[in-house]
């Protein structure tokens, strides 16, 4: 079925922290910004060493609804027999395979199999993702999204974010790129706003636009000093009309959420 790119509600703003699962210390910054409101959401990591802490942290805080799934093929343990066979234990080791747009089949195939084992292993321990990124940004490549996009449709899940699109550096190369990807985006209906980029710019320059996600990385000491900041507290108390930190919202209602069966969601 295909959605609109413009499902997303032109008033949505919402403030995503990555890297949730990524190690204890960012995990504490991350529940603090989600019990404070300082943060709409997370994604989370599941092939980190804090990836079973911040499952019990979800399920401790309740966050299920305001996690979403980070998908990582350059850091942490390979999850599947396929990309084990291909590189090994290390997934670093993909990051060689990673700088360009189209896959051989077994590249596919590696690909495929351990972004859905990562979904997986978050799913079989109890959280429902509503939204997809990923770490580094890997999804840029074409190929990559593809197959994020297949596996997100498998587990209903709408919402992937797309490349940032303010405050980068504009070059004809960008451009065109960002076109091309754009169009890639809307061919196979994925959900997502029409802005995206980092928090800190979009206060800095007191940006006003709406239908954007804002990304932050508050395991970062500076960027959570940042969240953390008199500024930033004014800024959301400006814009807390805007900012959604109910669970995940889309079209201003509740995205329908993609359950297991018999997996009870807490």
């Amino acid at each position: 079925m295909q959605i609109s790119l413009q499902a997303a509600s032109k008033d949505i703003i919402f403030i995503n922290g990555d890297d949730f699962g990524l190690d204890k210390r960012t995990n504490e910054r991350i529940v603090h910004c989600l019990s404070n409101n300082l943060i709409s959401s997370t994604t989370l990591l599941a092939n980190k060493p804090g990836f079973e802490d911040a499952i019990e942290l979800i399920h401790k805080y309740k966050f299920n609804g305001r996690v979403g799934f980070h998908v990582n093929l350059t850091d942490g343990l390979a999850l599947s027999d396929e990309m084990k066979n291909f590189i090994g234990a290390d997934i670093s080791k993909f990051k060689a395979h990673l700088l360009k747009h189209f896959f051989t089949k077994v590249e596919r195939q590696a690909i495929y199999s351990e972004i859905r084992a990562q979904l997986q292993t978050i799913f079989d321990n109890g959280v429902v993702p509503t939204h997809i990124d990923s770490h580094g940004h890997i999804h840029r490549y074409l190929g990559i999204l593809m197959i994020m996009q297949k596996v997100a449709e498998e587990y209903q899940i709408k919402y992937i974010r797309r490349m940032k699109n303010l405050y980068m550096k504009k070059n004809i190369t960008n451009i065109v790129f960002k076109r091309i990807y754009n169009i890639c985006y809307s061919y196979i209906g994925i959900v997502s706003t029409k802005y995206v980029t980092s928090l800190y710019p979009y206060v800095l320059n007191n940006c006003k636009l709406k239908n954007i996600e804002l990304i932050c990385h508050p395991g970062n000491k500076e960027e959570f000093n940042f969240l953390c900041a008199d500024r930033y507290s004014t800024f959301l108390l400006e814009r807390k009309k805007d900012i959604r930190f109910e669970p995940f919202f889309i079209n201003n209602r509740l995205i329908d959420l993609p359950v297991k069966p018999g997996l009870k969601i807490t």
